[in-house]
């Protein structure tokens, strides 16, 4: 008998902000401990989310993301420049 289970995740990542585009990081792999320099310029706000959805950090006035306190996987940045909110993907390897 196989059973079936449903499992709805809940994102901490505002669903409803609309004028969200893709940004560049660079690079976008790294190995943990190195720099990533958000290549639109700096952010007036920059959210940091693992793939649950949960903020592992908020800072402001961020030109870089530092990966020294990050483990292995993948995350999403969330930032603002200009007024206009972007993401990016990055894996540390």
């Amino acid at each position: 008998m196989k059973d079936q289970t449903q499992i709805n995740v809940v994102s901490a990542i505002d669903e409803a902000r609309q004028d969200t585009e893709k940004g560049n990081l660079i690079p976008s792999v790294v190995k943990q401990g190195e720099i990533i320099r958000i290549a639109k310029g700096c952010a007036s706000e920059l959210n940091i989310f693992d793939l649950t959805g949960q903020m592992l950090l908020k800072q402001i006035d961020k030109c870089t993301i530092d990966t020294s306190y990050l483990k292995k996987g993948a995350y999403l940045a969330l930032y603002k420049i200009d007024e206009k909110f972007h993401t990016g993907k990055f894996i540390v390897e």
